[in-house]
């Protein structure tokens, strides 16, 4: 948030060590005229990008402060947006958990040996989710509709599982399938769209 250059840059106003105000004209800064020449177009150009410069004289050395305020705004935005989004979790998750359990579907109904086969299958996948996010849930009840046995692990919090799917899928993104072959090769699977024809183009004449 915060950048400390060690450059002296010419303030409009300032107060020496002793608390006397000092004045400048546009030209000339507070002990730092012989610096103009070479820092007067880095000054010029923090005034252009929206930055501002704040200067405290002191008795040994001087210090220039940038703030960006872009940056500021820019994370205090995301702030918020990340508290709204966590309220809306915390107050709407039961909710939605709810409503995942009164409206699951009944599984599909399969002779006990076609069951069996289809329940062998699924151990080769495992379903990377948080349990409210709404595109995990529509995967879930797919998966229910579907009578998989599909193991499930939620990546929401930090982790040895988070990790795995940032590390071998290649970012923190759910709902994702690991699907591993008979060689042991894993395949990731983002999308919820995906998953769920996925799981249809495999299991649904199973």
């Amino acid at each position: 948030m915060f950048q400390f250059l060690d450059l002296a840059l010419p303030p409009r106003r300032g107060f020496c060590a002793s608390g006397d105000r000092h004045t400048e004209s546009p030209e000339v800064g507070i002990g730092a005229a012989e610096t103009l020449p070479r820092l007067g177009g880095i000054k010029e150009k923090l005034r252009r990008s929206g930055v501002w410069v704040w200067r405290s004289v002191l008795p040994t050395a001087a210090c220039s402060v940038i703030l960006e305020v872009p940056l500021i705004l820019r994370l205090a935005m995301k702030f918020f947006i990340r508290l709204f989004f966590k309220t809306l979790r915390v107050v709407l998750g039961p909710v939605m958990l709810l409503k995942e359990t009164i409206t699951r579907p009944k599984g599909l109904s399969r002779p006990q040996p076609a069951q069996e086969k289809v329940d062998a299958q699924c151990r080769s996948l495992v379903l990377y989710q948080y349990r409210t996010c709404p595109f995990c849930i529509k995967v879930r009840q797919e998966i229910s509709r579907l009578s998989l046995k599909i193991h499930r692990i939620d990546a929401q919090h930090e982790g040895r599982d988070r990790q795995e799917l940032l590390q071998h899928g290649g970012q923190v993104k759910v709902p994702c399938l690991k699907i591993t072959d008979h060689a042991g090769n894993s395949q990731w699977l983002y999308d919820s769209e995906k998953i769920t024809a996925y799981l249809r183009g495999r299991f649904v004449g199973a």
